[in-house]
């Protein structure tokens, strides 16, 4: 009884595992495979029988034959069934993991289509060799001066680097570049009597009503209420040169 019990058990293992090598294993494989073995069992059977002088004894075997080669085509559909399974669970997770690259000159970008994560490895200039995610805020602000000096595409996928991994603190530093910039580029050319002009006030105003026209006038153009980002630094310009 427990012999027959092995046996049950070791034909069970052998169909898990030929079901598991059908669902690896491409279908036109697995049928060229089993032709060629049941030619070979049928070629040894054969000969066996005819060394044994039990030829007559295949005819008779021939119907069970026939019985184990149905089985086996309905193995073999149930593999394909269950290839066909296993190969669209494996597609959707293939599909999960996938990726998008781009390449610039001066990077070499990645995207994790589900998850929206970025990171890529910069190919030349500052820190070449390492990747954008290793790098502070300030490096990574050294590698988009040399896109910007090297190539638009690059720059454009630099910034929407930033964007996407230090939104807060990259639109400060933007805005503090910008208004930095405009300053420099006005203080030079705005007089005197230009700020006056820019805040409404006339020739010796107090610090108190130069204060108070800049917040009227701040408080009417400020880019934050819909107002404009160059008459806004007008105002801040002409503000910092009567109060030096």
């Amino acid at each position: 009884m427990i012999s027959y019990l092995v046996l049950g058990l070791v034909l069970l293992f052998c169909l898990y595992a030929l079901l598991c090598w059908f669902v690896r294993v491409e279908p036109k494989a697995v049928l060229r495979v089993l032709k060629w073995l049941v030619l070979v069992l049928v070629i040894l059977l054969f000969g066996w029988l005819a060394l044994t002088g039990k030829l007559a004894l295949a005819f008779a075997v021939l119907p069970a034959l026939f019985v184990w080669f149905g089985r086996f085509r309905t193995i073999f559909n149930i593999g394909k069934i269950a290839r066909r399974m296993f190969g669209q669970q494996t597609g959707r997770s293939s599909t999960s993991g996938q990726t998008s690259q781009v390449d610039t000159v001066v990077l070499r970008m990645t995207l994790d289509v589900d998850s929206g994560d970025m990171d890529g490895e910069i190919l030349e200039g500052p820190h070449a060799g390492r990747r954008l995610s290793e790098l502070s805020l300030d490096q990574l602000r050294d590698v988009l001066r040399h896109c910007r000096a090297r190539d638009e595409e690059s720059t454009r996928v630099m910034l929407a680097y930033l964007e996407r991994h230090h939104p807060d603190d990259w639109a400060q530093d933007e805005a503090d570049d910008e208004a930095e910039t405009k300053n420099h580029q006005t203080s030079d050319t705005m007089t005197k009597e230009e700020a006056l002009e820019i805040l409404g006030l006339s020739h010796g105003a107090s610090i108190a009503e130069i204060k108070a026209a800049y917040h009227r006038l701040i408080a009417q153009v400020h880019p934050d209420k819909g107002g404009s980002d160059y008459l806004a630094s007008k105002i801040n310009q002409a503000k910092d040169i009567l109060l030096s």
